[in-house]
């Protein structure tokens, strides 16, 4: 682990749908009234919905793969995120969004496409952000040190309240009739 943050940006990046947030050093939050203090600058980020849908799509992706290929060091982030999204309003926005699940699986089929890995199994009904039983115990490792050196929240969702939270999103999304076809 390294202290720092990373940005990601790439020109094959999908931005839509998006929103400008208002961002504030946490010095200048800090320090109001101090004569360095910068104003709150406008960034183009992107909403919610779309996020919680690509890292379910990666996910996804990640465990289409063979066994010995599936990555595990520090992905189970992507995990947490999904949890905390999916007690969130966005998860309904993303799920009510038919257009936005198509564009994205679309996007990532011909912008960012990942060999072996079927993108007709993106379909609604075949979709699976949940690791697999051969390899659920190195996933839970990762989160429980992601937990203890990254998460400071004093409510902490435990690895198991996470896979309860995915494989009821992973039933709401199996119900929807999306049919993907790339």
């Amino acid at each position: 682990m390294k202290p720092r943050v990373q940005i990601e940006i790439g020109c094959r990046s999908l931005i839509e749908p998006y929103s400008d947030r208002l961002i504030t050093s946490l010095v200048d939050t800090q320090f109001r009234e101090a004569d360095f203090i910068e104003k709150p600058f406008s960034v183009p980020s992107v909403n919610p919905e779309r996020t919680l849908l690509e890292k379910i799509f990666l996910l996804h992706e990640e465990f289409q793969k063979g066994q010995e290929k599936i990555r595990v060091d520090r992905l189970s982030r992507h995990l947490y995120d999904l949890y905390m999204l999916c007690h969130s309003e966005f998860k309904d926005k993303a799920l009510n969004d038919e257009k936005l699940y198509r564009e994205i699986v679309q996007h990532r089929f011909e912008f960012n496409k990942i060999a072996d890995i079927d993108y007709s199994l993106h379909s609604a009904q075949t979709i699976n952000p949940i690791p697999p039983d051969t390899i659920i115990k190195k996933w839970e490792q990762d989160y429980e040190t992601m937990r203890l050196e990254m998460l400071y929240s004093e409510n902490r969702p435990t690895f198991s309240e996470i896979i309860e939270t995915l494989k009821k999103l992973k039933s709401e999304i199996n119900s929807l009739n999306w049919t993907i076809a790339v």
